[in-house]
């Protein structure tokens, strides 16, 4: 994570921040929002699935006082009332009765079966529309007792399935009535009329149910009265839980499908009707408010990586206009100059960045001046020195040969100690590579001359590259160090192998390796640091190495100068990169 961010720009940073921000508090908001719409969306179906039950209620309920007032309106007939102990034996008022019952079936449609049971007892007498049933019949019935003892007129039977109506054997609901003399008062009867379930279902509850809704009509001991559900054995997985108050709605479970339950008990009569809804619809409102927040969601996110990116753009362009001029001064160019675009912590960086500049210009061009004249003055120091040993040893070796009189080699030892001291203390700083490697030859020679089969310098250089321009004296010090560092405290037979290629197009790179002892890699390491850094070496031993080094940086660029492979015991290797000028 560390290195992503430090991998990031100042730009980028402030579009990730700025977008991560954006986003959490988003993320936050959508959730928070689905959360409350989701529950928001399943309280009003709660409501609405109320509500609906609800309505059904009102008309059940509407309904029922009307099949009462149907009732009502038979049991308080004058000549039913009036006629009622004179019904088994005056056969005229039992046809009066009769014709009665039967005009109103024919107008009151929601009657399916009217009967009439005389206190006074008598024969069972049936007819196509209406029955007479003998009081003893039905005193063994539970109703009989119920009705009797109360101090109510009427009593609402339960769903059975008569034996015979006008509709045929259907379900039917049964209204009970005490018939009461109008003029004395005094029971005389009691007036059975059974309603078939269709009419209450098909006019109210099929119309009201919406699709594969499933409901249930119940008494106040949950009994079933009406339910669409068509096996009787399912009724427990729907219709398990009691309910208590008068109205409401829950969510429950039945064979992995949801619903919404609600319910409503009825102001007139102490039924209850249970209504079970698919969920589905909700759930897709749910699913539809996911949606949207997460497109929502999206599309805020988008935006805010758009206008966090113009606001950093506009923040960072001071920070980039900086930075193409730090990059250009570290190229060199001390001419350069940030544009001061405000007055803010950035302007005031970006207006001390010019000064700081503007100082290093006037610093660089007086230390230059001071620091060529201090190189020039080490280059002829280098040139009128020409190391004490090497000239020691060059008499040595003519003093040797003097003695055994080998003339020619004399002379030619001496010939070859005239070009490198001629070489060595021209005053041009400039020479062409060929020039140089010849008095490298000539170095070598000499040392050969002493030490014979000792040494051996091999060149490889192409002809184009020979005459290029390169400064004087930056090989044949390496080449020194290779023979008294390297070969001779060896013990051994040695090479010295230089090799001259360019690299792309502007850059020559001397490559020169000998096969003698190397160097530790601890003081290797001291001296690619001093080289680097510019120090003074510790002995005269790399004097030689290091004002080498000095003079191509110095001439060329800081990223030109030496470097160094060695191996202990395993030879070392010097390249001299430069620019080719």
């Amino acid at each position: 994570m560390n290195k992503f961010q430090r991998g990031l720009n100042y730009r980028n940073k402030i579009v990730v921040v700025f977008s991560l921000f954006i986003a959490l508090v988003m993320l936050m908001v959508s959730i928070y929002s689905y959360k409350r719409e989701s529950v928001s969306i399943i309280v009003t179906s709660k409501q609405s699935a109320q509500i609906n039950v609800e309505q059904i209620g009102q008309k059940l309920d509407m309904q029922m006082m009307l099949l009462n007032r149907i009732s009502f309106s038979l049991a308080v007939n004058k000549t039913i009332a009036s006629n009622m102990e004179k019904l088994i034996e005056d056969e005229n008022k039992k046809q009066e009765v009769e014709n009665i019952l039967t005009s109103l079936l024919i107008s009151w449609k929601q009657i399916s079966a009217i009967t009439v049971f005389p206190l006074n007892g008598g024969t069972l007498f049936r007819s196509r529309t209406a029955t007479y049933s003998n009081i003893q019949d039905i005193q063994k019935e539970e109703w009989y007792s119920q009705l009797s003892s109360s101090s109510e007129n009427f009593i609402i039977l339960p769903v059975y399935d008569k034996d015979e109506t006008i509709f045929g054997a259907k379900p039917s609901l049964s209204i009970i009535r005490k018939i009461v003399n109008p003029e004395s008062f005094v029971l005389e009867g009691y007036l059975k009329v059974d309603f078939p379930l269709t009419y209450i279902t098909h006019n109210v509850l099929e119309s009201s149910i919406i699709g594969d809704g499933v409901y249930k009509l119940q008494d106040q001991l949950e009994q079933t009265i009406i339910s669409n559900v068509k096996d009787k054995e399912e009724l427990p997985l729907f219709f398990s839980k009691s309910v208590e108050p008068s109205s409401g709605a829950y969510l429950q479970n039945v064979n992995g499908n949801t619903y919404i339950v609600s319910y409503a008990k009825l102001d007139q009569y102490p039924w209850s009707l249970v209504y079970y809804s698919s969920f589905k619809k909700t759930q897709n409102k749910i699913q539809r408010a996911y949606v949207i927040q997460i497109a929502i969601f999206s599309l805020c996110l988008l935006l805010s990586i758009i206008v966090s990116y113009f606001i950093a753009r506009r923040l960072s362009l001071q920070i980039y206009d900086l930075k193409k001029g730090m990059l250009k001064a570290e190229e060199g160019n001390l001419n350069v100059k940030v544009k001061i675009r405000s007055r803010d912590e950035i302007g005031v960086l970006i207006h001390s960045f010019n000064r700081m500049v503007v100082g290093i210009k006037d610093l660089y061009e007086k230390l230059y001046v001071a620091e060529l004249g201090e190189k020039n003055a080490q280059l002829q120091a280098l040139q009128a020195q020409i190391n004490p040993h090497f000239l020691f040893n060059t008499l040595e070796a003519i003093d040797a040969l003097a003695l055994s009189k080998e003339s020619e080699v004399i002379s030619e030892l001496i010939l070859k100690m005239s070009n490198c001291f001629r070489y060595a203390l021209n005053s041009q700083s400039n020479c062409t590579l060929k020039e140089e490697l010849e008095h490298c030859n000539d170095y070598v020679d000499i040392f050969r001359i002493k030490y014979p089969d000792k040494i051996e310098l091999r060149v490889d250089v192409t002809e184009e590259l020979k005459h290029i321009p390169v400064p004087r004296l930056i090989i044949q010090p390496i080449v020194e160090n290779a023979i008294h560092h390297g070969i001779l405290k060896s013990g051994k037979s040695g090479r010295i192998t230089i090799n001259v290629r360019k690299v792309g197009i502007e850059e020559l790179l001397i490559e020169i390796k000998d096969t003698g002892i190397g160097m530790d890699p601890v003081k290797r390491k001291q001296l690619e640091e001093r080289l680097r850094t510019g120090g003074l070496p510790e002995t005269d031993r790399h004097i030689g190495l290091m004002n080498v080094n000095s003079r191509l940086k110095h001439r060329y660029d800081t990223n030109y100068g030496i470097s160094i492979d060695s191996a202990e015991n395993g030879g070392t290797k010097i390249s001299l990169y430069m620019r080719i000028s």
